[in-house]
C-alpha cells in the first residue's frame, strides 16, 4: 500500500515467481556394507555448493560426492545443496548398514597348510555369532560361538568324511541380525 503526498492511497500487487529449489539426484535409501568405504554417488550442477553433515565421518563436507570411510556408520546423514541464486535444499539419507561375512564353499583339511579350517571371514565388528556345520543327513558336527574358532574338519575326533555339509552364521551387529546359509565341500 502506497500513500502518495495527498493522502490518497494505491494498492499495488507484485507477482513473484518462486524460484525453483536445486535438484540433485541422490540415493536416499542405500545399503553400505560395514567394513568398506563408501562413495555418495550424486548428479547435479557442479555450479552448486554441497554441505554435508556430519563432516567427521565423510572425506569432504563441501565436495560433490564425499567418501564414507570404514568404520563410520552415522544414522542420518544430510546433505545441503545450495545453487548459485542462493536457493536451498536438504536431503536427509538413511544408510542401511550390513555386514556380510565371506563364507568359502570347500576346504580340504589335508594339514597342507592351505585351505584346512573353515571359517567366516567378517570384517565387521559383531556383538554375537554363531557357526553351525551340519552334515547330509542334517546332525550337528560343528558349532561355536567364537569368531576366532574354525572347523577343522574333525567329527567327535576323527576325519570327516568327504562330501557336502551346510553351515549357518548367525551374525548380530549393531546395525542387524542376520543369517547366512550355504553349502560347503569337504575335499582332501
Amino acid at each position: 500500500t502506497l500513500t502518495n503526498q495527498y493522502g490518497c492511497d494505491s494498492v499495488i500487487f507484485l507477482e513473484l515467481p518462486e524460484l525453483p529449489a536445486p535438484v540433485v539426484e541422490v540415493d536416499t535409501a542405500m545399503r553400505i556394507e560395514q567394513g568398506s568405504n563408501h562413495v555418495f554417488d550424486v548428479s547435479g550442477n557442479p555450479a552448486y555448493s554441497y554441505n554435508w553433515s556430519p563432516s567427521e565421518a565423510l572425506s569432504c563436507s563441501n565436495c560433490m560426492s564425499p567418501e564414507l570411510g570404514a568404520g563410520n556408520y552415522p544414522a542420518v546423514i544430510e546433505l545441503s545443496v545450495t545453487d548459485t541464486l542462493g536457493c536451498s535444499s536438504i536431503y536427509t539419507l538413511r544408510p542401511e548398514y550390513i555386514c556380510t561375512p565371506y563364507l568359502p564353499n570347500a576346504f580340504s583339511p589335508n594339514a597342507d597348510g592351505r585351505n584346512d579350517t573353515f571359517f567366516p571371514f567378517v570384517v565387521c565388528p559383531n556383538s554375537a555369532y554363531t557357526l553351525q556345520v551340519f552334515d547330509r543327513w542334517g546332525n550337528l558336527v560343528f558349532e561355536s560361538s567364537e569368531s576366532n574358532l574354525e572347523w577343522d574338519g574333525q567329527i567327535n575326533g576323527k576325519a570327516a568324511p568327504i562330501g557336502v555339509y551346510v553351515y549357518v552364521v548367525q551374525l548380530e551387529t549393531a546395525f542387524s541380525r542376520e543369517a547366512f546359509y550355504g553349502e560347503l565341500n569337504l575335499v582332501r
